[in-house]
């Protein structure tokens, strides 16, 4: 079997699925209205609205420009999909184009702005 990011066979699969963004960074890229992957706890908000895994943010209806830093693993297609159809925010995946979710989310969404 093919070994992963750093030689793990399922490199998701750790003590934590939660990848905290610098604050920094969601300072530059915002102001978000929405973060339906906020970390529980964090350290500080995302977006004006945050639903954490307890609220099931793929269930909550999105508002406004969205951030999503989504859960890495097999399910991080189900986040991308819900980004391409919401149509108005930044996702934060690692740029694994090798990989499915990845290739066909970055391909439909180029060819709808080409």
């Amino acid at each position: 079997m093919g070994r992963g990011i750093s030689g793990h066979e399922k490199p998701y699969e750790g003590a934590t699925n939660v990848w905290l963004t610098p604050k920094e960074l969601i300072g530059a890229l915002g102001p978000f209205e929405c973060d339906p992957c906020a970390a529980d706890p964090r350290p500080f908000d995302c977006a004006t609205v945050n639903y954490t895994e307890a609220d099931d943010g793929l269930s909550k209806r999105w508002n406004g420009f969205a951030w999503c830093n989504p859960p890495y693993g097999p399910w991080v297609g189900v986040w991308l999909e819900r980004m391409r159809t919401h149509r108005n925010g930044i996702a934060l995946v690692f740029a694994r184009t090798d990989t499915k979710a990845v290739s066909y989310t970055h391909l439909d969404v180029y060819k709808r702005q080409t």
